[in-house]
C-alpha cells in the first residue's frame, strides 16, 4: 500500500499474522524516495517482490521441524545454528532494502542533473535568441527598407495583433424567453389540444416568475436548478384554483408560512420535460449552447398498485342501505356509486364534474 506524506511516499506492508511473532511487528515501512505517483507505483512493486520473498522464507522455517506451532516461534528459543540461519534471512532482507534504496537515491540525483543541465542548454538558448533579435532589430534600422523589409515588417504587425485572431467570436444573440416561449407554441402546436396550450403557457410563465426574462442563451443551470427548488417548494393544492394569481415566490411563502404539504416529484418532473422540449427545439438552432433541463433527478414516488374490486365488496357496496346521517343525500351517493362502479374514477375524480 502506497502512503502519502509531506517528505515524499511510503510502501506500508502488514506482516501476515503467523509471520508477526518471527519479527516482532506488525508492519514494514519503507520510505520510497519520490513525491511522484507513477514512480512511486513502480518502486513499490520492487519492494512488494522483495519482502515476499522474505515472507516465503520465513513460512518455510515456520512449517519446519524447527517449531510444532508458528505462533510459538520466537528467535531466542532456537537453536545457535537455527538462529544464525534466521538473522542471516533477516540481514540479507534487510541489505538488499538498503541496496534498493540507494538505487531510488542515485535515480532522483540523476535525474535532478538532468533537469539542471536541460535548464541550463534552454537558458543559453534563451540568451542566444535574445541576442539575435536584437541584432536583427538594429540590421533592419540601418538597412533601407527593401520590398523583403517592408514584408518582414508586415508580418511583425500581425503578430503583434495575434490576440484578436485566437480570440473567440462573441456568441450570437438569442431571443427574450418570452418571445422564444410563443415561437415554440407557435411552431409545435399543431396537434395540441387546448389543455396542452394552457399547460405549456402555465410551465414558462412559472419558469418567468422565478428566473425573469432574458435571452435563453444566457440561462444556466444555476437557473434550472433554482426553477426545480422552488417548483418542489409550491403546496400540493397549487394550479387547482384558476383565479389565484399568486406567483410562485408568493406560493412558497405562504406554503412555508402554513406548513403545508408540497408538490409530488412528478409534477416538478412534467414542468421540466416542457422545459426541456423547449431547450432542446433552440439547441438545434445553435440559439443556445446546451440543454440545461436534462439529467435532473426527481423524487417521484413509485406508482400506488391498484386492486379492483372484488364480486364479493361490490355487491356489498350495492346492497347495503344507505343510513348515514349526513348532508350528502341518498340520490347524491347512488349516482356517485353509479359513476364509480361504470367508470372506475375515484371521489375525487367524481366530484370534480361538472354537469
Amino acid at each position: 500500500m502506497l502512503i502519502r506524506r509531506p517528505s515524499g511516499y511510503s510502501y506500508r506492508q502488514k506482516i501476515p499474522l503467523p509471520l508477526r511473532p518471527l519479527l516482532g511487528k506488525r508492519e514494514i515501512w519503507v520510505t520510497l524516495e519520490t513525491n511522484d505517483r507513477s514512480l512511486a507505483k513502480s518502486r513499490g512493486c520492487a519492494i512488494f517482490c522483495l519482502t515476499d520473498k522474505l515472507f516465503g522464507l520465513l513460512r518455510i522455517m515456520a512449517d519446519s521441524e524447527l517449531c510444532q506451532d508458528a505462533n510459538d516461534f520466537i528467535r531466542k528459543d532456537l537453536p545457535e545454528h537455527d538462529r544464525t540461519l534466521f538473522d542471516g534471512i533477516i540481514r540479507r532482507y534487510e541489505i538488499e532494502l538498503v541496496s534498493m534504496r540507494s538505487q531510488f537515491k542515485v535515480m532522483n540525483a540523476e535525474h535532478l542533473l538532468a533537469r539542471v543541465e536541460q535548464q541550463d542548454r534552454f537558458d543559453q538558448f534563451v540568451q542566444k535568441a535574445i541576442k539575435d533579435v536584437t541584432s536583427l532589430h538594429d540590421m533592419m534600422k540601418n538597412t533601407p527598407k527593401s520590398s523583403i523589409a517592408e514584408k518582414i515588417e508586415q508580418i511583425s504587425k500581425h503578430f503583434q495583433n495575434i490576440e484578436q485572431w485566437t480570440k473567440p467570436k462573441e456568441p450570437e444573440k438569442s431571443p427574450l424567453f418570452s418571445d422564444a416561449s410563443e415561437a415554440f407554441i407557435l411552431a409545435s402546436s399543431k396537434e395540441w389540444k387546448d389543455a396542452d396550450f394552457r399547460s405549456y403557457r402555465n410551465t414558462f410563465k412559472r419558469f418567468m416568475e422565478v428566473c425573469g426574462d432574458k435571452e435563453i442563451r444566457l440561462y444556466t443551470g444555476a437557473d434550472a436548478g433554482l426553477f426545480k427548488e422552488m417548483m418542489e417548494k409550491l403546496p400540493d393544492n397549487y394550479g387547482r384554483n384558476r383565479t389565484d394569481t399568486r406567483t410562485v415566490p408568493q406560493l412558497v411563502k405562504d406554503a412555508d408560512k402554513k406548513n403545508l404539504s408540497r408538490v409530488s416529484g412528478k409534477s416538478v418532473k412534467n414542468h421540466f420535460s416542457k422545459m426541456s422540449s423547449m431547450w432542446k427545439y433552440f439547441f438545434q438552432r445553435d440559439l443556445t449552447d446546451k440543454n440545461i433541463f436534462t439529467g435532473w433527478d426527481f423524487n417521484t414516488k413509485a406508482k400506488i398498485r391498484r386492486v379492483r374490486w372484488s364480486d364479493e365488496y361490490l355487491r356489498l357496496l350495492v346492497d347495503t342501505p344507505f343510513n348515514i346521517a349526513t348532508s350528502i343525500s341518498k340520490e347524491t351517493y347512488a349516482y356517485i356509486v353509479g359513476v364509480g362502479s361504470y367508470t372506475g374514477m375515484r371521489l375525487e375524480e367524481i366530484c370534480r364534474l361538472r354537469c
